[in-house]
């Protein structure tokens, strides 16, 4: 399984480019990276334009269908991957939990994605796709139907419940966004709290 990092958007609500937004002295999107390191064969970026990201000493693929939002960096990713799986993550997921990634992709083999389902809805951008997905995909592009939730609920999807998700991740922080500078103050406050744990430990 390949590991994708989808690097587009416009970052309207943080007012700059969140795959650069720091957080603890790295950038967001190297925080999503090494996360999917040790899950995935290789972890490569799609972005609109690869020109900001060729020093993360990662593959840069340019979206083959612009200005289609997560569903079109999706396509991109399953159309340039060499693997029948991919894994899919958001730049602005720091705390996304490798063991997480495993475990979705372990509970793929039937369907054509593994999707978290939590109480407050699916998680379609920290999620498994497979290749069967690209036929459907590609005519919802041309079609201009971008809602990545309605394509789930036409395919063959496994939702990986909130009950499993916790003894994975207890906390969710696999599912905190950094979408606006008070999640990125959360995001802080959290890696400060889990410092001074570690080190009252010491």
């Amino acid at each position: 399984m390949d590991g994708v990092v989808l690097a587009g958007g416009k970052s309207k609500r943080m007012g700059r480019p969140k795959p650069f937004v720091e957080l603890g002295g790295r950038p967001l999107i190297v925080w999503v990276i090494e996360a999917l390191r040790p899950a995935c064969r290789e972890v490569f970026i799609v972005a609109d334009r690869r020109e900001p990201f060729s020093d993360l000493g990662c593959r840069v693929v340019e979206d083959l269908v612009p200005d289609r939002g997560p569903m079109g960096g999706i396509y991109t990713a399953l159309s340039y991957t060499g693997e029948r799986r991919a894994f899919v993550a958001a730049c602005d997921t720091p705390f996304l939990r490798p063991r997480l990634v495993r475990y979705l992709a372990s509970h793929v083999e039937g369907y054509e994605v593994a999707v978290p389902g939590l109480p407050d809805g699916l998680h379609p951008l920290q999620a498994v796709y497979t290749k069967d997905c690209l036929p459907r995909l590609y005519k919802s592009l041309i079609a201009g139907r971008l809602s990545l939730i309605d394509f789930l609920g036409g395919a063959r999807v496994r939702v990986v419940s909130g009950r499993e998700i916790e003894l994975l991740d207890r906390r969710g922080l696999s599912f905190l966004n950094i979408n606006a500078p008070q999640d990125l103050e959360q995001a802080a406050a959290l890696l400060y709290r889990k410092a001074a744990h570690c080190t009252r430990r010491l």
